[in-house]
């Protein structure tokens, strides 16, 4: 179990971290440092009972019980991130104003997760389970969520 937590802690801290261009759409504010990011706008829960007040974006991902192969210790995983934008800040990034911040966040993360075979080179390969729009009750903001498959092994 250590070895995926400490896989994942690598991907976040090499990957998703380390990219620029997912901080700028998200609208992170400079000098905030990685564990600000991990508890306030990229946070690891099914659920988060903090309300969204004044971030533009906040993405809440969670690791969802997987089902077993036919392989000993391996089990098929999934991972989904719903990512929050408020609707005042949705279409306003670039010259298309019909283009989402929100697609556009799941587009990086997408990127970030499958463009390398073995991500951040962690032995772990992440395959698109598909994306969609959500309700939420927060008002003001939008959800999109995308999902992806992954072997874990235990």
């Amino acid at each position: 179990m250590l070895g995926w937590i400490n896989a994942w802690n690598t991907i976040i801290r090499e990957i998703i971290w380390k990219d620029y261009d997912l901080k700028r759409l998200m609208k992170i504010p400079p000098k905030t440092g990685i564990l600000q990011f991990c508890d306030r706008y990229f946070i690891r829960a099914g659920f988060t009972n903090t309300l969204l007040t004044d971030e533009v974006c906040r993405i809440v991902y969670s690791d969802l019980q997987g089902s077993d192969t036919q392989v000993a210790n391996v089990r098929k995983n999934m991972m989904t991130f719903d990512i929050y934008v408020k609707q005042e800040e949705l279409h306003n990034v670039g010259d298309d104003r019909l283009i989402s911040r929100a697609d556009l966040i799941a587009e990086r993360i997408y990127r970030n997760l499958t463009d390398e075979h073995y991500v951040a080179d962690t032995g772990y390969r992440f395959w698109i389970a598909g994306d969609w729009d959500l309700g939420t009750r927060t008002v003001g903001y939008i959800r999109k969520s995308i999902a992806f498959y992954y072997m874990k092994v235990y």
